[in-house]
């Protein structure tokens, strides 16, 4: 069975403001949760690229760029798809922080 959890939408978030990092960390306490109830299993989406790639994602919409890029590098190296670790390796080079 798959299951796709959905937030209720607030002012803010209809702005296109990004969640508090609060929020992220509330959900990943929410997932630890449903893995030891054995009703997720996201240690399978550990190891997959998409996960790092859309957190970093996420965290660039956020402003921050200096964990953005530890992001698409983790991403990297967990694909095994040559074009699409290019991708992941410039999106990473194009958030290098310079201030």
């Amino acid at each position: 069975m798959r299951v796709m959890v959905f937030g209720k939408a607030t002012e803010d978030s209809e702005k296109g403001a990004p969640p508090a990092p609060e929020a992220f960390a509330a959900m990943d306490r929410f997932t630890e949760e449903l893995v030891k109830a054995g009703v997720f299993v996201a240690a399978a989406l550990r190891d997959c690229a998409p996960l790092p790639a859309a957190r970093g994602d996420f965290l660039f919409r956020a402003g921050r760029l200096a964990e953005v890029r530890s992001e698409f590098k983790a991403a990297a190296t967990l694909t095994s798809n040559a074009r699409e670790r290019a991708f992941l390796l410039a999106r990473a080079d194009a958030c290098d922080c310079k201030h």
